[in-house]
């Protein structure tokens, strides 16, 4: 059995800031150096690929040709922006931290935007930092792919006539990530061509602690064998991308693949229900934390924090539930929350008198009893919804609530509940 012991819980908005100071610092550096500022978040090579298919499947090129998108230079074959703007995760809220510190700086002349601002520059060599951000560095993979993109561009592409100051930022990183990510910034100035290439530099303000650094050899090998046990691939062993196997769950949009894959993905022959189905934070998850700790320091896991994510689940699936009204479900969860009668009314948009008739129904199902608790019976169909994990599973408890309830629009997350009881 693996236990966890502690969990540090750092919310989106904590990224955001840091990195945010952490790109104003270098840009404050780059223009006393006389330089030229260009900002980038990382894209992955998933998120290019599936830019460049949705502009060449449409209906002007019926038959794509086909492209490896690994050649790809930055700026000349595809711009950052575009392709976080089609589709992408974390690069999003990044986005958002590179536009705030250009729009806090008034829309300096320094600052060039993309290809539009280097084709303004011509061929006059320039000298610019370009600095690529990235929330977290699990394998490396994909900073070390996106760095290809830049190299070639600085080999033969727009920024080839210009001095380019490299810097990626990340606001974790795994040691190994580090240090392949390291490697490829030494490549930097031999491995491309251009007027002369300038400084290459890597800042990460925290480090992504993995399972691999147990210090103990049998905890290790112990560790390993029971990440096997659940791998979904044989190729990483059950540790993640890369077999990263980090133990840093940011609460971005999605999970990321460099932790061990029972912890977002399932074993057909070992079945159970991971933490993070499908790599999917669900929202209270990500609400409940910004509500308990912006700390650097580590949470314990007691009875009571568990009771209080409990707590704060059950009321937050209780907000989304329901249709106007009929707020019987949202009551029976808020009863399973542990809050009063009053205090459910409270939370409630529903008027008084349909709240007395949705709770009268309950004590009629044997759900609730006079005193505004949760029956065996009530606590076991919010456990039983709170297991449902795919379509199907919505789709039968709509069905029984619609029979037993009588609650035909009921909207049901059941991810929202899952643990809760």
């Amino acid at each position: 059995m693996l236990t966890v012991q502690s969990l540090r819980i750092v919310p989106t908005d904590r990224i955001k800031s840091d990195l945010s100071a952490l790109i104003s610092e270098l840009v404050d550096n780059a223009v006393a150096a006389g330089s030229c500022v260009m900002v980038e978040a990382v894209n992955s090579r998933e998120d290019i690929r599936r830019w460049w298919r949705s502009r060449t499947e449409g209906d002007l090129c019926p038959k794509p040709t086909k492209v490896n998108v690994d050649s790809f230079a930055i700026y000349d074959d595809f711009e950052p922006i575009a392709v976080r703007d089609f589709d992408s995760g974390s690069e999003k809220y990044l986005d958002i931290v590179i536009r705030d510190e250009y729009e806090r700086r008034n829309r300096p002349s320094y600052w060039i935007q993309s290809t539009p601002g280097l084709r303004t520059l011509g061929t006059s060599p320039t000298k610019i930092s370009l600095i690529l951000i990235t929330d977290n560095v699990g394998s490396g993979q994909q900073v070390i792919d996106f760095l290809d993109h830049v190299y070639q561009s600085c080999s033969y592409g727009l920024l080839a006539a210009h001095k380019i100051d490299l810097h990626l930022a990340s606001w974790t990183a795994s040691p190994q990530g580090e240090a392949r990510v390291i490697q490829k910034l030494t490549q930097y100035q031999t491995t491309t061509g251009g007027t002369g290439n300038g400084s290459s530099s890597f800042r990460s303000l925290q480090t992504t602690l993995s399972f691999n650094d147990a210090e103990d050899p049998i905890a290790r090998t112990t560790l390993e064998g029971f990440f096997r046990k659940y791998s979904s691939s044989k190729r990483n062993k059950g540790l993640g991308y890369g077999r990263s196997a980090t133990r840093t769950i940011l609460l971005g949009s999605s999970c990321p693949n460099t932790v061990p894959d029972l912890l977002f993905m399932t074993h057909k022959k070992q079945p159970y229900v991971p933490l993070f189905p499908a790599k999917r934070i669900p929202p209270d998850i990500v609400e409940v934390a910004n509500g308990i700790s912006e700390a650097d320091t580590p949470i314990e896991i007691t009875s009571s924090l568990l009771e209080t994510l409990a707590t704060d689940r059950l009321i937050q699936a209780a907000r989304r539930v329901g249709r106007a009204g009929d707020p019987t479900w949202a009551i029976l969860l808020l009863a399973m929350a542990g809050l009063a009668r009053n205090q459910a009314v409270q939370h409630l948009t529903t008027p008084y008198y349909r709240f007395r008739r949705a709770e009268g129904e309950l004590h009629r199902l044997g759900w609730l009893d006079s005193e505004f608790k949760p029956t065996d019976q009530g606590r076991t169909i919010v456990r039983r919804f709170g297991r449902k994990g795919n379509y199907s599973d919505f789709a039968s408890a709509r069905r029984f609530m619609k029979l037993s309830v009588d609650a035909a629009g009921v909207v049901y997350y059941p991810h929202s509940v899952r643990g809760a009881g």
